[in-house]
């Protein structure tokens, strides 16, 4: 999901020129995307809440900065329930994962979960703490990996022949 507030870096790309065409469409708006360093949606007054400026400081309500793969992946639907896995974030370079609670729209930190070390009092039905973040995404599913003794061997450089694994 999207920051309430957000600007996305003009790069020149393809995937910023499609970012341009949603802003248009999603605000009704008719910017090119080849004047300004940034656009975005900063709440101001004017183009229905969008802007576009060289410089960072000239938007207002301090939004996110994102780069156009990023305004894709957190445009993503996504509608976690109560108790679900998800990755929070501050910052939206360092990811936990947490149980999520709820959203509160136009919150600064919308996204609600369960605080770290009482995963277990919440799944119990007991008195936990929670806390809130400004980034949330899906959990990513890990992907399995397989290898048997000799591929280890191999990949940890272990003369073939003494691995011996254990319980």
């Amino acid at each position: 999901m999207l920051p309430k507030y957000y600007i996305v870096k003009n790069d020149s790309s393809d995937l910023f020129k499609e970012f341009i065409k949603e802003l248009n469409k999603d605000f009704n708006e008719n910017w090119e995307g080849s004047t300004f360093n940034y656009y975005g949606y900063d709440g101001n007054e004017n183009s229905t809440g969008t802007n576009g400026f060289d410089k960072i400081k000239d938007f207002k309500n301090n939004p996110v900065i994102l780069t156009p793969q990023q305004y894709f992946d957190m445009k993503k639907e996504f509608n976690p329930q109560r108790g679900d896995l998800v990755l929070v974030s501050d910052d939206n370079e360092n990811w936990q994962k947490a149980i999520f609670l709820t959203e509160i729209k136009g919150a600064l930190d919308p996204y609600t979960t369960v605080s770290r070390n009482y995963e277990t009092e919440f799944e119990n039905n007991e008195e936990f703490d929670y806390h809130s973040w400004v980034f949330m995404k899906p959990l990513e599913e890990l992907k399995l990996t397989e290898l048997n003794i000799s591929e280890i061997e191999e990949k940890l450089n272990i003369v073939k022949g003494t691995l011996r694994i254990k319980d």
